[in-house]
């Protein structure tokens, strides 16, 4: 048994909330977080254009003008540096076959790899302080007869720009060569004619450019 009202609440209105308490007035040095709240509805209503949802309700039409000056206002040019081969090892008998975003869910990195046989396989993904190692039990296979994705999920939002090694392992031993990727790397090769995909990518990289910012 419940005894109350229930409460609502989003992300939409904790950021005007933010933004309506840490004003330029009264905050002046908390321009990073402004900034930061500021492009994370900006991103939000990329996505809501993306994936047509609510296009009529966007949950940045609500920034006053001055709000949306604290925003990001130019594009930075995005680098990447995917590299199937940063690291190499002899004879390798898994290949990396590609990686991708995946964008209909919060930041998830996809990717796919070839490989004769999964057993006793896994994948060592490396962040700068932190490693994670999927068995090869979570491998999904594709389409395509010897090829399996695996989705890598533990991003943050400042963390768009970080390298990403993965290799594979079969009991123990480096079997492929590491690949190297980051977020930015999609951003840096994306070639569309989609105009609200383009827009999400970009509005997506600046909020993590403005995370990584305020964190740091």
């Amino acid at each position: 048994r419940y005894v109350g009202k229930p409460v609502t609440y989003s992300v939409k209105q904790y950021c005007y909330n933010m933004l309506g308490t840490y004003n330029e007035v009264d905050y002046p040095s908390y321009g990073k977080l402004r900034t930061l709240l500021v492009d994370l509805l900006n991103y939000g209503a990329a996505a809501q254009q993306y994936v047509s949802y609510k296009t009529d309700t966007l949950v940045n039409a609500n920034l006053l003008d001055k709000q949306k000056a604290w925003g990001t206002q130019t594009d930075r040019t995005p680098e990447s540096i995917q590299n199937s081969a940063y690291e190499t090892v002899e004879n390798p008998t898994v290949t990396w076959e590609g990686a991708k975003l995946v964008l209909t869910d919060s930041i998830v990195v996809r990717y796919t790899l070839a490989a004769e046989d999964l057993e006793g396989l896994s994948v060592k993904v490396r962040l700068t302080d932190k490693e994670y190692v999927i068995d090869g039990s979570e491998l999904v296979p594709t389409d395509i007869d010897g090829q399996y994705y695996f989705d890598f999920d533990k991003l943050n939002a400042g963390q768009m720009s970080e390298k990403i090694l993965t290799t594979v392992y079969v009991n123990g031993e480096a079997v492929s060569n590491t690949a190297s990727y980051s977020v930015e790397s999609y951003v840096a090769r994306l070639s569309s004619s989609d105009e609200t995909l383009v827009t999400l990518v970009k509005a997506m990289l600046r909020y993590g450019d403005a995370a990584a910012a305020y964190v740091n």
